[in-house]
């Protein structure tokens, strides 16, 4: 059997069964194979048997878990009818008789002709595989008892075979259907084919079956066979009405794919409708703002690319931006021009929201089409500052050519500058004296003179004419040597210069004196800086020997004071050890009590253990936490007492370190007092040896100016007595310099000495502070820990209650529906009793009708009747009428109706009762289960 495709098919290795699983609460089928299917009236009164097996032992039954379909009818039976029971985890194996006797539980109830009519063309049997939300179902060894005609297997002894005998009046007629297959007579000489080929159905095999198309009569045209529906597997092939059973058209795709044959994707879907496995037709990532929608309002795309199809001047697979030089896409009428000044702009693309084109410098507008305020010359390079003049300007803004409209008597394109014979913009341009007035006149007359000139050279211009007068190179001559010598006259002075070389030789001796000056004031700046900072050197020089000087005492007096502070330092730290030490046994003395304390919590939880399991492993936890925390404990405690050990030997060194710091002292007071002694010494030998040296150049003056033998013998053997005692004087300048750096070194050696002992006894004191600290830390973890035991156990004994008190009024109202529930079993009980009742007089009835039906065929088939017999048939009739009045057949059968009426009355509201408390049932798991099963309130102990 096949499971219900549009769900995850399983199959188990082990048992070789197949299974299904549920996507979410639906019910998932198992479907019979077409061998299955068909004519089955020989499965009548016979077994349908299987073996199934599911994921979880809450099964809930439904009254459709086996279905059985023919034509559009089917009949339904619940999983646990006929004392099957219900499914569980282990597989079991379930029998169903196909038989419409009540016992069989078959719905809706049909007779005997109407029960074989389903099994006549049986479409589907269907199995019931999940019983659970996203349940899991097997199911193996499907049987289906049945019978077919031929020699070789058992016979087949509850079919029942009809003959009519030739010559009779009542003689069978051939069925007429498709390869002389069987057929029944309904009612009304209604005769309906038995054994249809497949994908035909039909009284008489006329018509195609559901999932087949064609016309085998011709009805719309040439007659065709019927045939599959080709809907590529995009159909639900559990669905009615896949396809037009004469077109073959498919109606109901799946998988968004759609198409005569389910072989595309839906407008607004693309993929492969035809790729394995199903479903490769996706949602196309359309922008809606962007893409073009048909009548329907779905955006359209192409079914296989998935590109969208984008309105005007839009682009990109998803239709979500304008083309370059575009913009404004939210509008949702496609995208509009940027529409740019190519002389204003940089290119032809703008923001795509505001449409502003991207201005050159100096250039605004939204289209980049103008010049700001207060510029001027639009071109591709971008517009110019005005750069008016704010005093000479009436404003700031030029025109286009880049003039500025000027204030009276001002002029120039940035109206910077008075027109002639003004001056003084910031006074408007004021005239200026009468004196100029002449220099404005003659400049009137020159610019007068020039513009007739200009006149006469335009006039010969335009109306060249030859001189022929020969008097004119003469008086032309003349007119130069005039010239010339006017010129010369000018340049000319009395003397031997010109009075243009005077006026540049004094403009030249001008300018040397003035270079001659400056240079003058910046000697002088310097000679006086040069001064003041020889008087700062002398003042600063005299500072710092001060400063060496009150240095050294300082330092000497600071080596004494730190020596001593040492020492009361060292004092103090070891009476705060033994002060600590206290402090460090009390504290871990209470966090022994808290450890005890913490225990005794522990163990009062044990009740809460029992009632909530994961209470009981929260505090399992809390009570490892907690021995993890009296383990950090006894560590914290013997790494204090190992502080302490440091401590006290640290002390011991500081005391040794300080009076190796005294003893260091004092042996550095004599090295000075011998560095002093020393220096004094070398002074004094070098003092002696200059006088030395002093005589031996004077000797070596005399020996140069000797006047006798005796006289530079005597000076000679004074000068080698004097060589002779210099390697002496360096021997012992030598000396005093070793012992000098001797002396250094050690005081050296001895600085760092009482400086690493400082440190030390610095560092002792901070790892007490720090362990001082750190078990005051754990004192008040530990407290916290009290604390958070004691909230906890507050809280536990809420959730305790609470819990109990849920499960009161759960098992309150699960004991009233059981209730209920018990009344509707005795319901349905009186209900089958009616009904086996009704039977029982049925079958009396039948049996009496047949006794008249004897007694008929007595009489027809009688030939001779004589008084005798007349009279026991009398008799025999009289007989059956007592019978029948004292059966009381009417009354009985108004009595079982109305019966029935009420039974299904109460069943009817014993159903809407269960139904409420099953509501108030599933409110109230709901509100177990939202109940928290762990501790409210965590505590987190040091490991």
């Amino acid at each position: 059997m096949l499971a219900n495709i549009s769900n995850k098919q399983l199959y188990s290795v082990e048992t070789k069964s197949i299974g299904v699983q549920s996507q979410d609460d639906e019910c998932v089928y198992f479907v019979a194979p077409d061998r299955f299917l068909g004519d089955q009236r020989s499965s009548y009164n016979q077994l349908l048997e299987f073996s199934l097996r599911i994921g979880d032992n809450r099964a809930m039954p439904a009254a459709t878990d086996i279905i059985l379909e023919s034509n559009g009818n089917r009949i339904t039976n619940t999983i646990f009818a006929q004392d099957n029971g219900s499914p569980t985890i282990q597989s079991r194996i379930f029998k169903f008789r196909l038989h419409e006797h009540p016992d069989f539980q078959w719905q809706p109830r049909l007779n005997s002709r109407d029960f074989i009519s389903i099994l006549t063309n049986l479409t589907a049997i269907k199995i019931r595989g999940t019983y659970c939300p996203k349940g899991v179902g097997f199911l193996d060894d499907v049987k289906l008892e049945t019978a077919a005609r031929g020699a070789a297997g058992s016979p087949a002894l509850w079919l029942e075979f009809c003959e009519c005998p030739q010559g009779t009046a009542e003689d069978c007629i051939p069925c007429n259907c498709p390869d002389g297959g069987a057929c029944i007579q309904l009612e009304e000489e209604l005769i309906m084919c038995t054994e249809c080929p497949t994908g035909y159905s039909g009284h008489r095999c006329d018509v195609c079956s559901d999932g087949y198309f064609g016309d085998p009569t011709g009805r719309f045209g040439p007659a065709s066979p019927c045939q599959v529906c080709e809907c590529n597997q995009n159909i639900d092939t559990n669905a009615i009405g896949n396809c037009n059973t004469t077109t073959g058209e498919c109606l109901r795709c799946i998988n968004n794919a759609g198409g005569s044959r389910c072989e595309i994707c839906l407008q607004g879907f693309y993929g492969n409708a035809l790729l394995q496995p199903k479903g490769d037709c996706k949602r196309c990532q359309c922008y809606a703002v962007g893409t073009q929608s048909d009548p329907t309002g779905e955006l359209i795309c192409h079914s296989t690319t998935g590109d969208c199809a984008c309105k005007e001047r839009v682009v990109g697979k998803n239709c979500d931006k304008c083309e370059e030089g575009f913009y404004n896409l939210q509008s949702g009428e496609g995208c509009q021009s940027c529409n740019c000044d190519p002389v204003g702009s940089y290119n032809q693309t703008c923001d795509l929201s505001s449409g502003q084109c991207y201005c050159r410098p100096g250039v605004t507008g939204p289209r980049c089409d103008h010049c700001e305020a207060r510029k001027y010359g639009f071109s591709s390079d971008g517009c110019l500052e005005c750069d008016c003049d704010a005093i000479g300007s009436k404003d700031l803004q030029c025109d286009t050519t880049g003039q500025c409209p000027c204030l009276d008597n001002v002029e120039g394109r940035r109206c910077d500058k008075c027109k002639e014979n003004k001056y003084d913009r910031h006074r408007g341009c004021v005239d200026c004296p009468d004196c100029y007035n002449l220099v404005q006149n003659a400049h009137n007359s020159h610019n007068d003179a020039l513009e007739k000139l200009d006149e006469v050279l335009d006039e010969i211009e335009r109306r060249p004419t030859v001189v022929a007068d020969e008097e004119f190179p003469v008086e032309l001559n003349k007119l130069q040597e005039d010239i010339d010598d006017l010129y010369g006259k000018v340049k000319g002075t009395s003397g031997k210069e010109s009075i243009m070389s005077r006026v540049d030789d004094i403009r030249q001796r001008e300018k040397e004196i003035s270079r001659s000056l400056e240079t003058v004031n910046e000697n002088v700046d310097n000679i006086q800086a040069k001064a003041d900072e020889a008087d700062r050197n002398g003042n600063n020089t005299e500072l710092l020997l001060e400063m060496v000087e009150q240095s050294l005492n300082d330092a000497q007096l600071q080596l004494e004071a730190q020596g001593k502070k040492a020492l009361e330092n060292a004092q103090q730290r070891s009476k705060q050890a033994g002060q600590q030490s206290q402090n460090m046994t009390r504290i871990a003395q209470e966090a022994r009590e808290l450890a005890d304390i913490l225990d005794d919590k522990a163990s009062r939880l044990s009740v809460i253990k029992a009632t909530i399991s994961k209470i009981k492993s929260d505090l399992n936890k809390a009570e490892d936490k907690l021995n993890k925390t009296n383990d950090f404990t006894s560590e914290v405690n013997a790494e204090a007492r190992e502080v302490k050990n440091e401590a006290l030997e640290l002390l011991n060194e500081g005391r040794d370190l300080l009076e190796k710091g005294f003893d260091q002292q004092q042996i550095l007071t004599e090295l000075v007092d011998d560095i002093h002694a020393a220096n004094d010494s070398v002074v004094k030998t070098i003092d002696e040896w200059t006088e030395k040296l002093q005589e031996t150049e004077r000797i070596y003056e005399d020996l140069k100016f000797a006047d006798s033998d005796s006289d530079t013998q005597k000076l000679r053997k004074n000068a080698e007595d004097a060589l002779k005692t210099i390697p002496e004087i360096e021997a012992i300048i030598n000396e005093a310099l070793k012992e000098a750096a001797d002396e250094q070194t050690v005081l050296e050696a001895i600085s760092e000495t009482a400086t690493a002992a400082l440190n030390t006894a610095e560092d002792a004191q901070d790892e007490t502070e720090r362990v001082s600290i750190g078990l005051q830390d754990l004192l008040a973890e530990a407290q916290a820990l009290n604390k958070d035991a004691d909230d906890l156990n507050k809280t536990d004994s809420e959730i305790t209650q609470r819990v109990k008190e849920s499960e009161d009024n759960l098992d309150d109202l699960l004991r009233y529906p059981l209730s209920t529930i018990k009344l509707v079993e005795r319901a349905k009980e009186n209900v089958g009793k009616a009904v086996h009742e009704t039977g029982k007089v049925s079958e009396e009835v039948a049996q009496l009708l047949g006794d008249v039906q004897g007694i008929i065929s007595e009489l027809e088939n009688t030939p001779d009747i004589d008084d005798e017999t007349l009279d026991r048939l009398d008799l025999e009739i009289k007989t059956i009428e007592r019978q029948i009045n004292e059966t009381k057949l009417e009354e009985e059968l108004e009595k079982l109706e109305k019966q029935h009426k009420d039974q299904n009355v109460l069943i009817d509201d014993y159903k809407l009762k269960i139904a409420e408390m099953q509501d108030q049932v599933k409110n109230i798991m709901d509100i177990v289960n939202s109940l928290d099963d762990r501790c409210f309130k965590n505590v987190q102990l040091e490991p």
